[in-house]
């Protein structure tokens, strides 16, 4: 809903867009949990970790333009009630080697987290058994109420074991963004150099600051900010020309 893809839609998406070189970022937090209920079948869902190793398989098949690999980027909100079995992916050796992964924290579970309070774990999906399953006033579903700073403990030891996943900030950096009014940021390229709204695209250019040092190296050494000032304004346009010349995937 909302102009989001269903997940094999996505993923044909995707495949298009991996196969001409670029890599995507998704977030997988709106696919509901493995305990959730599917009505139809009147059965479990698969939960979001099962889908994305079907995205892992399929990337690994797609050897996009320049000969590489594709790359992609898994994000799952700190609050999903599958965020535990996120944060252990990578755990067994061989998995998700096509994507880089990072949690979504809020500033709600930050504040939970230095306050020492509990954070529940909640979904819009109806849990499979909601006998003793609580809805809050928001309409989201409690699956679990967890210790913060169990959960935070796992994520830094998972980091240092497998050096991933890592931690987008999105609460604030949604904040922080120019254009919070008319777009909503919940993931990033795949390196995570650049937080973007659905179909953005990460588009960067380079710029050489030791052009810009005068006199390196001497008492008099400076930087050249109105030169800098200069090059990064026709940059900026040759990257929205760049865009604008670009023959789409999608």
């Amino acid at each position: 809903r909302d102009g989001v893809p269903g997940i094999y839609d996505a993923q044909g998406q995707a495949a298009k867009t991996l196969s001409q070189g670029g890599g995507v970022g998704y977030d997988f937090s709106a696919l509901r949990p493995s305990t959730a209920l599917v009505k139809g079948a009147m059965a479990r869902a698969s939960g979001p970790v099962s889908w994305m190793s079907v995205y892992n398989e399929s990337c690994k098949q797609i050897e996009s333009a320049g000969g590489r690999r594709g790359a992609q980027m898994g994000v799952l909100r700190v609050d999903h009630p599958d965020i535990k079995k996120f944060v252990t992916a990578k755990s067994e050796k061989g998995a998700f080697t096509q994507f880089n992964l990072s949690v979504g924290v809020t500033n709600e579970f930050l504040t939970a987290l230095e306050r020492g309070t509990p954070f529940e774990l909640v979904h819009e999906a109806e849990p499979f058994d909601s006998g003793a399953a609580v809805q809050r006033a928001d309409g989201k579903w409690v699956y679990e109420t967890i210790d913060t700073k169990a959960l935070w403990d796992l994520i830094m030891a998972e980091s240092y074991d497998q050096a991933e996943p890592g931690v987008l900030f999105i609460d604030q950096a949604n904040a922080e963004n120019n254009l919070h009014y008319c777009e909503e940021f919940k993931a990033t390229n795949p390196c995570a150099e650049q937080y973007l709204p659905d179909y953005g695209c990460c588009c960067l250019g380079s710029v050489n600051l030791t052009k810009f040092v005068t006199d390196p190296f001497t008492a008099n050494a400076a930087f050249d900010y109105e030169s800098y000032a200069e090059v990064v304004a026709v940059g900026t346009r040759m990257l929205d020309n760049v865009l604008d010349v670009t023959s789409w995937p999608l």
